[in-house]
Formats: C-alpha cells, structure tokens, sequence
C-alpha cells in the first residue's frame, strides 16, 4: 500500500480508497479473515496503546491505526452484507 500510495503517512480517505480498490480487484486483505473481524486480540490492542503513547508522531504507527480503523468498519459492512449471521 505505502508503495503504490507513495505518502509517508496516508490519509484515512487514501486508505479507504486504496482498501476498495483492493477488494474491486479481487484481492483480499491480508491478516483480516472472519476470526479478526470478530474480536481483536489483546497483544494488538496494547500495541497501539503502547506506539500511541510512545511513538504518536510514527509515520508507521499512523498507517497502523488507520488501515485497522479502515479495513476492519470496511470489511464488517461487507461482509455482513454478503453473508448474513456471519459478525
């Protein structure tokens, strides 16, 4: 994504647009099956409390948390809307 974004730190509307373009292709995006959508682990969660506390500035981190935001409200709208009973 950082690559064909070419941005430092994307914006939230450049990684929604960059995960429905994705998921128009036919792609999917890694590491988010049904299990994530679910429930987010403990050990995720701490590490964005630990980067937002200690690194808030963090290019990465910000991707981090935007593409978790983004792909995880995204992928719940569809694929609740494709497979009903599912989250």
């Amino acid at each position: 994504m950082k690559k064909e974004l070419v941005e430092d730190a994307p914006l939230k509307e450049q990684v929604i647009h960059y995960v429905h373009k994705t998921l128009s292709e036919g792609k999917v995006i890694p590491s988010y099956g049904p299990a994530e959508l679910r429930k987010t682990t403990l050990i995720f969660i701490l590490q964005i409390e630990f980067t937002k506390k200690y690194r808030p500035n963090d290019n990465i981190c910000n991707i981090v948390w935007n593409i978790y935001n983004v792909v995880h409200e995204s992928l719940s709208r569809i694929k609740k809307s494709r497979i009903p009973g599912l989250i």
